[in-house]
């Protein structure tokens, strides 16, 4: 998984789903 795609999405999507599921992903 790249970090640039992870940040896009972040950024793409609203702040709190998608952070949720990236920190899941890091862990």
């Amino acid at each position: 998984m790249n970090y640039t795609h992870i940040k896009y999405h972040i950024r793409s999507k609203i702040k709190g789903y998608t952070v949720t599921y990236v920190l899941c992903i890091w862990q």
